[in-house]
Protein backbone atom coordinates (compact mmCIF):
# COMPACT_ATOMS: atom_id res chain seq x y z
CA UNK A 1 0.00 0.00 0.00
CA UNK A 2 0.99 3.86 -0.71
CA UNK A 3 2.38 5.04 2.29
CA UNK A 4 0.72 8.50 1.75
CA UNK A 5 -2.34 6.34 1.34
CA UNK A 6 -1.94 4.48 4.55
CA UNK A 7 -0.77 7.73 6.44
CA UNK A 8 -3.64 9.15 5.42
CA UNK A 9 -5.71 6.42 6.76
CA UNK A 10 -4.21 6.28 10.11
CA UNK A 11 -5.20 10.15 9.98
CA UNK A 12 -8.54 9.17 9.85
CA UNK A 13 -8.66 6.58 12.19
CA UNK A 14 -6.77 9.08 14.75
CA UNK A 15 -9.94 11.68 14.23
CA UNK A 16 -12.14 9.10 15.40
CA UNK A 17 -9.65 7.39 17.86
CA UNK A 18 -9.13 11.65 19.21
CA UNK A 19 -13.14 12.05 19.48
CA UNK A 20 -13.52 9.26 21.36
CA UNK A 21 -10.91 9.74 23.47
CA UNK A 22 -12.48 13.30 24.15
CA UNK A 23 -15.48 12.89 24.39
CA UNK A 24 -14.83 9.98 27.14
CA UNK A 25 -12.26 12.60 29.10
CA UNK A 26 -15.24 14.89 29.06
CA UNK A 27 -17.79 12.21 30.26
CA UNK A 28 -15.76 10.94 32.63
CA UNK A 29 -15.24 14.63 34.25
CA UNK A 30 -19.08 14.82 34.19
CA UNK A 31 -19.28 12.23 36.15
CA UNK A 32 -16.63 13.10 38.80
CA UNK A 33 -18.39 16.25 39.02
CA UNK A 34 -21.15 14.90 39.46
CA UNK A 35 -20.52 12.49 42.42
CA UNK A 36 -18.27 14.31 44.18
CA UNK A 37 -19.70 17.39 43.99
CA UNK A 38 -16.33 18.65 43.09
CA UNK A 39 -15.10 21.28 40.31
CA UNK A 40 -13.33 19.51 37.28
CA UNK A 41 -10.97 20.80 34.92
CA UNK A 42 -9.83 18.97 31.60
CA UNK A 43 -6.94 22.36 30.93
CA UNK A 44 -7.58 24.27 28.03
CA UNK A 45 -10.41 21.84 26.69
CA UNK A 46 -13.20 21.99 29.44
CA UNK A 47 -14.67 23.08 32.65
CA UNK A 48 -17.42 21.89 34.72
CA UNK A 49 -18.93 22.27 38.21
CA UNK A 50 -22.27 21.27 39.41
CA UNK A 51 -24.98 23.64 41.77
CA UNK A 52 -28.28 23.48 42.75
CA UNK A 53 -31.27 25.28 41.32
CA UNK A 54 -34.70 24.76 42.48
CA UNK A 55 -33.39 21.75 44.61
CA UNK A 56 -31.92 19.61 42.10
CA UNK A 57 -28.15 19.38 40.92
CA UNK A 58 -27.54 21.41 37.47
CA UNK A 59 -24.38 21.40 35.22
CA UNK A 60 -22.38 24.20 34.29
CA UNK A 61 -19.55 23.89 31.90
CA UNK A 62 -17.21 26.13 29.89
CA UNK A 63 -16.31 23.94 26.74
CA UNK A 64 -13.17 25.21 24.99
CA UNK A 65 -13.30 24.41 21.51
CA UNK A 66 -9.96 25.14 19.85
CA UNK A 67 -8.88 23.07 23.01
CA UNK A 68 -11.01 20.43 22.42
CA UNK A 69 -9.97 20.49 18.42
CA UNK A 70 -6.15 20.74 19.66
CA UNK A 71 -6.33 17.76 21.37
CA UNK A 72 -8.49 15.40 19.00
CA UNK A 73 -5.61 16.94 16.12
CA UNK A 74 -2.43 15.77 18.22
CA UNK A 75 -4.04 12.19 19.25
CA UNK A 76 -4.97 11.80 15.42
CA UNK A 77 -1.44 13.02 14.12
CA UNK A 78 0.44 10.65 16.80
CA UNK A 79 -1.97 8.29 15.79
CA UNK A 80 -1.07 8.65 12.19
CA UNK A 81 2.76 8.88 12.67
CA UNK A 82 3.39 5.91 14.87
CA UNK A 83 1.85 3.89 12.48
CA UNK A 84 4.79 4.62 9.93
CA UNK A 85 6.93 2.97 12.24
CA UNK A 86 7.64 -0.41 10.83
CA UNK A 87 8.93 -3.41 12.66
CA UNK A 88 12.46 -4.40 10.64
CA UNK A 89 13.69 -7.46 11.69
CA UNK A 90 17.73 -7.85 10.33
CA UNK A 91 17.73 -10.70 9.44
CA UNK A 92 16.89 -14.57 10.92
CA UNK A 93 17.51 -14.62 14.52
CA UNK A 94 20.27 -16.64 15.16
CA UNK A 95 20.01 -20.08 16.96
CA UNK A 96 22.13 -21.13 20.26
Amino acid sequence: MNPIARFAGRLLAGLALGVAVVFLAVVGAVAFAYTTGADVLIPGVFEGWFTEENGLPALNFRPNAIGIGTAVLVIAVLFALLGLRRNRSSGPVPQP
